[in-house]
C-alpha cells in the first residue's frame, strides 16, 4: 500500500476519532445540563439536599460548566452553608468572567450576611456587564442606604425606578431614604407609589403610617396602621402604634383600646403597658389643645422594634409547636428549668395584678408567653431539646447560639429603649439575624 493510500487511512481514522471524542464530549454536556435541569426541579420542591446532588453529578459530567457552580452554591446558600456557597460562586466567576449570575447571587450572600462592602463590590461587578439592570441598581442602592450613603443610595435607586418604574421594593426604599435627608413631601410619595403598586404589603403600609406620624399627620398615621393590622401578622407593636396615633389625635378612648390589645397580645411589652398606666392621668389632665402637645408617655415603636416583637413571639410559638410534638402537652413541666418556670410564673403573676388594677381580665396563655429573649435560648439550647427537638431546624448548634445572642445584645442594650436611638447599621443586622433563624423555622415547618 502506498504512503499517500496509508495517510489518507491515518486522516480517516483521525477524523473519525474528533468526531467520536466529540460525540462523547456533548453527550457530557448534554447529561450535564440535564443534571442542573434536575436540580433546580428539586429547588422547587424544597428538596436542597437531593438538588445539591444533581449539581455535584453535573459537574462531574463537565467540570466546565458555570451554571452548575452557580446552582450548587445557590443550594448551599440556602442551607446556610455561606463558606461552600462562595467556593463554589467564585469557581463559576473563574470559569466564565461575565457570568452575571454569579456576581449578583455572591453579592446578595454578602448582603444576608450583613456584609454591605462586599455586597456593593459584587453588585458592581455585576453592574459593569449590565449597566441597565433594574435589580442590581436597586441592591446597591438598598445596600449603600443601610451603610447610611443617602446621595449615593438615592442615586442609584433612581437609576433602578428609571428602567423600571413598576418596581414597589424599590419605590419603598428611596421613600426611606428621602425621609432620613428630611424630604419628607418626597418620603411620602415614594411610599404612596410603592403601596400603589403592592397595595397589600403591609411592610409598605407600616413605613408609611412611621411616615405620617414623624410628620405629625396622625390622623394618616392612623389609617395606615389599621391598614397594616388588617393585612399583617397580628402584633402587638402595631396595636401600640395605632395607640400612640389616636392619643396624638385626643381620641383618648380609642387609644386605651389599642394599648389594651398590644398588652393582649404582648404581656411583655414595656412601651404599651408604660402607655396603658398613664391613660387615665393623660384622661384627667385632657386639655382642648391637647393635639399639640406630646404626651412624653407615649412612644412610637420603630419598624425594627416591631419585626423584633413579631420574631420573638414566633419563636415562641415555634419552641412550643416543636415541644408538644416530642415531648407532648406536659413538655413546660418536664424540659424546661425550674428557674425559667420561676421567672415565668412571677412575671405572669405581675401581669394579672397590673391589669386587674385597670379592672382588666388576663387570658390564660401558656408560660412560654411570659418568657424573655435569653429563656427561650436556653430551652432551645438545653441539651435534650437540642437533641431531639432543635437539631431537626437548624444547622448547627453555633449558629443558633451566635445570632440569638447578638439579637438580644442589640435590643437589650441600654439605649435601645428607645428603638430610635438603634443605628442603620443594627437594624440591618437585626433584620439579617432575625430572617436568618426565621428561614430556617419555615423550612421545618413545610417538612412537619
Amino acid at each position: 500500500m502506498s504512503d499517500s493510500s496509508n495517510d489518507k487511512i491515518d486522516k480517516a481514522q483521525e477524523k473519525r476519532r474528533k468526531n467520536i471524542a466529540k460525540k462523547i464530549l456533548e453527550n457530557m454536556r448534554k447529561k450535564s445540563n440535564d443534571y442542573v435541569e434536575r436540580g433546580l426541579k428539586f429547588i422547587d420542591e424544597k428538596k436542597t439536599d437531593k438538588a445539591i446532588d444533581s449539581f455535584l453529578k453535573a459537574i462531574e459530567f463537565n467540570p466546565l460548566n458555570a451554571m452548575a457552580y452557580t446552582d450548587l452554591g445557590h443550594a448551599y446558600h440556602d442551607k446556610g452553608l455561606y463558606k461552600e456557597a462562595i467556593i463554589n460562586y467564585k469557581k463559576a466567576i473563574l470559569l466564565q468572567p461575565d457570568w452575571i449570575d454569579a456576581y449578583e447571587l455572591l453579592g446578595t450572600l454578602y448582603a444576608d450576611r450583613g456584609l454591605v462592602s462586599k455586597a456593593i463590590k459584587y453588585y458592581e461587578k455585576a453592574q459593569k456587564i449590565d449597566a441597565k439592570d433594574p435589580f442590581l441598581l436597586h441592591n446597591i442602592g438598598n445596600m449603600l442606604f443601610k451603610q447610611g450613603f443617602l446621595e449615593e443610595s438615592i442615586s442609584n435607586l433612581m437609576k433602578a425606578l428609571k428602567i423600571d418604574p413598576s418596581r414597589a421594593r424599590t419605590h419603598n426604599v428611596l421613600g426611606q431614604a428621602y425621609s432620613k435627608k428630611g424630604l419628607c413631601e418626597k418620603a411620602i410619595e415614594q411610599l404612596k407609589e410603592a403601596i400603589r403598586l403592592e397595595p397589600n404589603n403591609w411592610e409598605y403600609h407600616s413605613d408609611l403610617a412611621s411616615e405620617y406620624y414623624n410628620q405629625a399627620s396622625y390622623q394618616d398615621a392612623i389609617d395606615e396602621w389599621k391598614q397594616t393590622i388588617k393585612l399583617g401578622p397580628k402584633s402587638a407593636a402595631f396595636y401600640n402604634n395605632l395607640g400612640a396615633s389616636y392619643a396624638k389625635e385626643g381620641l383618648l378612648n380609642e387609644a386605651k383600646r389599642e394599648f389594651e390589645q398590644a398588652t393582649h397580645i404582648d404581656p411583655k411589652l414595656e412601651e404599651a403597658w408604660s402607655n396603658l398606666k398613664k391613660m387615665p392621668d393623660i384622661e384627667e389632665k385632657k386639655q382642648p389643645t391637647i393635639r399639640k402637645k406630646k404626651p412624653k408617655t407615649i412612644m412610637l415603636a420603630t419598624k425594627a422594634y416591631t419585626k423584633i416583637n413579631i420574631f420573638e413571639n414566633e419563636l415562641r410559638a415555634f419552641i412550643q409547636e416543636e415541644m408538644q410534638i416530642v415531648f407532648g402537652e406536659q413538655w413546660w413541666k418536664h424540659q424546661v428549668s425550674q428557674q425559667v418556670q420561676g421567672i415565668s410564673l412571677t412575671r405572669k403573676k405581675d401581669e394579672v395584678d397590673d391589669r386587674a388594677k385597670l379592672g382588666l381580665t388576663t387570658e390564660d396563655m401558656h408560660p412560654i408567653y411570659y418568657s424573655d429573649f435569653k429563656n427561650l435560648q436556653e430551652i432551645i439550647e438545653q441539651g435534650t431539646n437540642w437533641k431531639e427537638v432543635f437539631s431537626k431546624t437548624f444547622p448547627d448548634k453555633t449558629l443558633v447560639q451566635t445570632r440569638l445572642t447578638e439579637i438580644y445584645q442589640i435590643i437589650r442594650r441600654p439605649t435601645a429603649h428607645n428603638r430610635n436611638n438603634l443605628s442603620l447599621r443594627e437594624i440591618s443586622v437585626l433584620e439579617y439575624f432575625i430572617e436568618d433563624i426565621m428561614k430556617h423555622i419555615r423550612k421545618r415547618r413545610t417538612l412537619r
